[in-house]
């Protein structure tokens, strides 16, 4: 394959992996497409929030595990998985603190190439293995581990059945790599909370459709990516209510180059929830979060080092006067700094890593920490 044709490739598999809405970590990694790949790691990321003597800190352990299974040259199947545990604890508090521990959902995928690598279709399954009702003990984890701005590996333990068909498209258009793809989402109702009498609610997520676009090139020693993801949501139902949490767009895009025998890399990322509806009425004001990471790469007797830096922000619009889900305007503000490692131990790949943030979240102090270990086996 032209190097040309390789990186349509890729770009195909990515818009596609983002089209389908459920990122297998460590899937759309492997460089040899006929060559089984697994990957298991351990993730950890707690953050201590801090404001006029209070005290909360949110924390996850995360064990995902990841498989891809080529058969023959055109059809790939893959399945992923992970184990999570939740804690949100406030200092002082009385009550313990809220725990959730257990397998998330399991993703199913299956994957077809048509022609010379141009077109690729798509279906996957989610399927309800993780723990998708909490008590009333449990919801203070459930819910704080859903924050788009501090973004934990795992946002949501279960959400029921759901079932997903996408089509991925890329195409070289003179010195740059065009892929398009799309996909709709349809997920089944499920009980997200139960009360205390044993009773639960009941939830019937809206469907959701994807549409995906990206552009990339290499010239030189260098290369660049910009992307672009739109996500609509249709209503969601319960308890003979009807809301929307809002339509969501992405905005993506990279540049590495080599300097000497290093390597620099600056990506950013902005995403934007529009306006959406609470179930008592009122309004669910816009969102909108601007990552930017600068990171290098180099190697020291065979083990390869990345330093990477970060800022994040974050802009939320105040809810609308009069209505009952009013509240102020909100923002947010994180630092991160971290170093990666990764060096070849025979048929495994390890890379460990941590990075530390600082920063605030609606006019709370933050500080954080993040560790990881992966380990990647390609037989």
């Amino acid at each position: 394959m032209s190097g040309r044709s390789s990186g349509a490739w890729a770009l195909a598999r990515a818009g596609l992996a983002i089209a389908l809405g459920s990122w297998t970590p460590g899937l759309a990694q492997s460089q040899d497409a006929s060559v089984v790949t697994a990957r298991a790691a351990t993730e950890m990321v707690s953050y201590t929030l801090k404001a006029n003597g209070a005290e909360k800190t949110i924390s996850q352990v995360v064990t995902p595990i990841a498989v891809i299974f080529p058969i023959g040259t055109r059809f790939s199947f893959d399945i992923a998985t992970a184990w999570a545990r939740s804690r949100v604890e406030v200092k002082g508090d009385s009550a313990p603190p809220s725990t959730v521990t257990g397998l998330t959902d399991t993703q199913v995928r299956g994957s077809y190439v048509f022609g010379q690598d141009a077109v690729v279709i798509t279906a996957g399954l989610n399927l309800p293995t993780g723990q998708s009702t909490a008590n009333a003990e449990q919801f203070a984890a459930a819910q704080n581990i859903s924050n788009d701005f501090l973004l934990f590996p795992i946002g949501t333990m279960g959400a029921g059945f759901g079932a997903t068909g996408g089509i991925a498209v890329a195409r070289p258009i003179g010195a740059w790599n065009l892929g398009v793809g799309g996909s709709y989402r349809h997920s089944s109702d499920f009980t997200p909370f139960e009360y205390n009498d044993g009773q639960k609610a009941h939830y019937q997520p809206g469907r959701e459709l994807r549409t995906r676009v990206g552009v990339d090139r290499s010239f030189r020693s260098s290369s660049a990516m910009l992307g672009a993801t739109y996500s609509s949501f249709g209503d969601d139902k319960s308890a003979g209510a009807t809301f929307n949490t809002g339509n969501r767009l992405v905005f993506q895009g990279a540049y590495s180059t080599l300097i000497g025998n290093r390597s620099y890399a600056l990506s950013a990322w902005n995403l934007t929830r529009t306006r959406g509806t609470r179930a008592d009425g009122g309004d669910a004001p816009t969102e909108n979060i601007t990552n930017i990471g600068l990171s290098a790469a180099y190697a020291v007797r065979g083990v390869a080092l990345e330093p990477t830096i970060e800022t994040r922000h974050l802009a939320r619009a105040a809810a609308s006067a009069g209505t009952s889900s009013a509240r102020p305007s909100g923002s947010g503000q994180m630092e991160t700094a971290g170093l990666r490692a990764r060096w070849r131990a025979g048929a495994f790949q390890i890379a460990p890593g941590a990075a530390f943030s600082l920063g605030t979240l609606d006019r709370e102090d933050l500080t954080g920490w993040h560790g990881t270990l992966a380990i990647r086996f390609v037989p």
